[in-house]
């Protein structure tokens, strides 16, 4: 058994991004219900490359934008090669969250860590403001809005800490689940909702 998983397991980080924006079955019939671009705010973080791919392997033609300041000029190519439409933004600046393209479905991760050493101003405008500038720059999009900080199963403190394995492939699936079946269509939430525990 450890054998095979051993065997199947990702050996780059391609295999790797590969393996975690794979798709369900069930998420192509869950984004049906939603059509539409879909607009990725934040996408150059630590979900947002796989959120964007897997949201674009779903449905190819779909026109999926993904959102950043794009610091990582690398991860903004990759996500070009593979067909995502990028675009860079400061969503700090209202004027630059108005030039990007209207979408009737956003997925927001952009945040900062509260207790951020140094600038617990910058923390507040990107956990407050920006969150506000989205909301009246997308009324009326289906939006859900997440933290990647309750995506991981809780650990032992005195453990190895969670794995990127199927928890984290739940949390992106999650994502693009709440956008396709929200009412109303701002939605927030703090914890991992999963397919089977959503109505």
């Amino acid at each position: 058994m450890m054998d095979s998983a051993r065997a199947s397991a990702p050996r780059t980080e391609a295999e790797l991004e590969d393996a975690l924006s794979g798709p369900s079955p069930s998420l192509a019939a869950s984004l049906a219900r939603a059509p539409g671009d879909i607009v990725v705010l934040g996408a150059g973080g630590k979900m947002g490359p796989s959120l964007s791919r897997m949201a674009k392997r779903v449905d190819p033609s779909r026109r999926v934008i993904a959102v950043s300041r794009w610091s990582d000029a690398s991860a903004a190519a990759a996500l070009g090669h593979h067909g995502i439409e990028i675009a860079r933004a400061n969503l700090l600046d209202p004027r630059e969250l108005a030039t990007l393209p209207d979408a009737p479905n956003v997925v927001f991760m952009a945040g900062q860590k509260f207790g951020t050493a140094g600038d617990p101003s910058l923390t507040w405008a990107m956990n407050a403001a920006v969150p506000a500038f989205v909301a009246e720059r997308y009324a009326g999009a289906r939006t859900v809005v997440f933290s990647t900080g309750n995506v991981y199963a809780l650990t032992s403190a005195t453990g190895r800490g969670a794995r990127e394995t199927l928890e984290y492939l739940a949390a992106i699936e999650s994502a693009l689940y709440v956008v396709c079946h929200g009412d109303p269509p701002w939605i927030s939430f703090g914890f991992v909702v999963f397919e089977d525990a959503v109505p």
